[in-house]
């Protein structure tokens, strides 16, 4: 939305385009400054809610860090009194806050911030939500292809990152919405310079850059051009594919009713897939449901000698 509104705010004079800013991320704040220039304060306030924002979440995963190494690294090891682990969980706070300035200061330098944050979370979020899907949908899941679908899954995803670095995508992967520089002399005049890059850094004049990009880039550049919205679903699904493969091929479906059912979320008997025939949802839950023993079996269906009144009519 955000873009959205800055797209609109601006199609008739980008400032990325004319030089009057730099980089992507300066937008937002510019937009706010010229918004407000008639009333003194406001943009103080804008910028205080955000880093308000910012900061209830940094302080908080500060916090969660100091907690998870003294309770899950330190506490094992080392028989410490309370209060020496409280002064410990302190000290850690300060540690991982100068460290956080010092990550805050190296993504200074990195260009877009927000897309280098997401580009990030996306190579690990995504595997470890694959991960986690895995072993809920399929009770045949077993250790081996989850382990081997998580490497390779951000295996793939480091390996797509590292080639959009290597190979930028062209700007006809882009989709970029067209722009116009509506602007008066003077501030032509004063970014001539900056003129001659787009927004996305690449020269206007396409007739020499193209046939270079066209006799360089190997086949596989395409896919390097992913958005790095769609990390986290790139990996995400090869985690889940290679994960079913290997673990079929490592004998996890003869183990699959050692699964407790209660651990298994029934995907597939969902209302939404009412319309898949019975017996093809109950092949997909791969018998970990009907894994009841003889005994079991009979104290369901009988009572006291006699058929339960449940399951009369129940052909199964």
């Amino acid at each position: 939305m955000t873009g959205i509104v800055l797209y609109a705010y601006y199609k008739d004079c980008d400032p990325l385009t004319t030089g009057q800013v730099k980089i992507k991320d300066a937008l937002l704040p510019f937009m706010v400054l010229e918004i407000f220039k008639e009333s003194p304060g406001m943009s103080g306030v804008f910028i205080s809610s955000v880093f308000s924002g910012s900061l209830s979440t940094v302080s908080t995963a500060i916090t969660a860090l100091a907690s998870v190494t003294v309770h899950d690294f330190l506490k094992p090891i080392f028989p410490w009194s309370e209060k020496t682990y409280a002064n410990i969980s302190r000290g850690l706070v300060i540690f991982y806050g100068l460290v956080l300035m010092l990550f805050a200061y190296l993504a200074s330098k990195l260009g877009a911030i927000l897309q280098a944050a997401i580009s990030i979370i996306g190579l690990l979020c995504g595997p470890v939500v694959g991960l986690f899907t895995l072993g809920v949908l399929f009770p045949f899941a077993n250790s081996a292809g989850s382990l081997s679908g998580l490497f390779v899954g951000i295996a793939m995803n480091v390996w797509v990152f590292v080639g959009s670095k290597s190979y930028p995508p062209p700007a006809k992967f882009a989709n970029a919405l067209p722009l116009s520089c509506a602007v008066s002399s003077n501030l032509v005049a004063n970014s001539s310079q900056a003129m001659t890059t787009t927004a996305f850094g690449q020269s206007i004049n396409m007739t020499t850059s193209s046939p270079v990009l066209a006799t360089t880039r190997p086949p596989v550049s395409d896919l390097y051009a992913m958005s790095y919205m769609y990390y986290s679903a790139f990996g995400f699904c090869f985690v889940v594919l290679v994960g079913v493969i290997v673990s079929l091929a490592t004998g996890g479906y003869k183990t699959r009713k050692e699964v407790d059912p209660k651990l298994i979320y029934r995907f597939f008997d969902h209302w939404l897939f009412k319309w898949i025939p019975e017996k093809v949802r109950r092949m997909l839950w791969c018998g970990v449901d009907h894994d009841i023993s003889k005994q079991q079996t009979e104290k369901i269906f009988h009572i006291e000698g006699k058929i339960n009144p449940r399951f009369q009519d129940d052909k199964v």
